[in-house]
């Protein structure tokens, strides 16, 4: 971190006030890794908060923590990586930014960083009539004052402006109408400073898109702005809001994947409510709490907007409760928890199953409709077993099709329940 800063004490700077150094000072700091290191160290935190954040939800103490310590790591980027990376954890946090497999922090800020100065290229481009393929070459040969002109690149790049375009962004940017005489003589000092200066691009196209601003008002360092974790409740208490879309959304799931065996079942709007009436029977208090998490869920699901963050969430959620879910069904039904195998051993996933004829069975059917199902069951386990369940690079597509899975296993196994329910009262 020390190092970055004192990197940072030798970066020109433009504005009134500033002098060059009055004493000798050697700029010159002997290499030692540092960079490799840094990358390394904060990619990790970078992977845990992205972990965490799909996994266990954004109000949890876990991804709030993650978050915390990977802007502390934060301190050893340039200013403006760590303004690029505050712009990626906001974009991932609203689901905007898809993440891909094998992507760093460092990859999100330069693809970032190229797809800013490209819309800035195309903004002056378009607002001077200047030519973008030109100024997009200049700027990728690493240009300099000394061989900003070389082969008069330069000077070719500034025929290309419009005048009476040129002069109405130069008004715009000063924030003062531009004498028609000192337009060639701005527009040159403006694309140099555009061209080689990275930091005054930012002021200068901000100058002209806002009305309230001017090149010389612009802050020439902007506070990075803060990134807060959404607040959540943990243990949510709420009623579930809108119960008829849920259901009508969870319908339409089950008509896809339940449609070979529901003349095996109840109807549909049976099987649809039946779990709505069991997340509402109280049984155990440790088991009654598992139907708050699947209810926020739902409503996360199909109430509100959900981005694929919350998706992930939700369905990291509905998988990790699956079997909390059963043992209540199973309690509903049989007045008693489910029990080991041998009696002081602990219950095991297996051991609930058993519980449920309609799940153990699916194994050993050979129709092809009940073998689909246990392919389901078996993906269910396979995620519960699973330390990330679904990664965070999986499209939404992916995710999709797994909230229908998961929840199709809930509603199978209470649709086929129903009587069972009926038989001691409970429904």
């Amino acid at each position: 971190v020390l190092l970055q800063r004192y990197k940072e004490l030798f970066v020109p700077v433009d504005g009134p006030g500033h002098t060059d150094w009055e004493y000798d000072i050697d700029t010159y700091i002997t290499e030692t890794g540092t960079g490799t290191i840094d990358a390394e160290y904060i990619n990790s935190k970078f992977v845990r908060f992205v972990k965490n954040l799909y996994t266990e939800g954004p109000g949890s103490e876990l991804t709030k923590k993650a978050l915390q310590d990977l802007h502390k790591s934060f301190a050893s980027f340039s200013q403006k990586d760590q303004r690029t990376a505050v712009v990626i954890l906001h974009d991932i946090q609203r689901g905007d930014l898809k993440l891909e497999i094998g992507k760093t922090i460092y990859d999100y800020i330069a693809q970032y960083q190229i797809d800013e100065l490209k819309k800035q290229i195309i903004t002056i481009a378009e607002a001077t009539g200047l030519n973008a393929s030109q100024l997009i070459n200049l700027i990728s040969n690493d240009p300099n004052e000394a061989n900003l002109n070389e082969f008069n690149r330069f000077e070719n790049l500034k025929s290309t402006l419009v005048p009476s375009l040129t002069r109405t962004f130069l008004s715009k940017v000063y924030g003062t109408d531009m004498p028609a005489r000192r337009v060639i003589i701005k527009a040159d000092e403006i694309l140099r400073k555009f061209i080689l200066e990275p930091n005054s691009r930012v002021k200068i196209i901000t100058a002209y898109v806002n009305d309230d601003v001017t090149i010389e008002t612009v802050q020439s360092n902007p506070e990075t702005p803060v990134v807060n974790v959404e607040e959540e409740n943990d243990t949510p208490t709420e009623v579930i809001p809108d119960i008829d879309k849920i259901k009508a959304s969870v319908k339409d799931i089950l008509k896809i994947t339940l449609c070979d065996v529901i003349d095996c079942m109840r109807p549909y709007d049976e099987v649809v409510d039946s779990i709505f009436d069991v997340l509402g029977k109280q049984s155990l208090q440790t088991l009654d709490n598992v139907g708050l998490f699947i209810s926020r869920a739902f409503t996360d699901l199909f109430v509100k907007d959900a981005t694929i963050v919350d998706k992930h969430v939700c369905f990291n959620l509905l998988v990790t409760k699956f079997e909390a879910y059963l043992k209540k069904l199973y309690y509903l039904i049989h007045n008693e928890e489910v029990k080991p195998q041998h009696e002081g051993e602990d219950v095991t996933w297996k051991n609930v199953v058993y519980g449920f004829p309609c799940l153990w069975n699916l194994k050993y059917s050979s129709d092809t409709k009940y073998q689909a199902l246990y392919q389901y069951l078996e993906m269910v386990k396979s995620w519960r077993n699973s330390e990330s369940h679904i990664s965070p690079t999986s499209s939404e597509q992916e995710i999709n099709l797994g909230i229908s899975i998961i929840i199709t296993m809930y509603f199978y196994a209470t649709g086929c329940s129903i009587t069972d329910l009926e038989s001691v009262g409970v429904m």
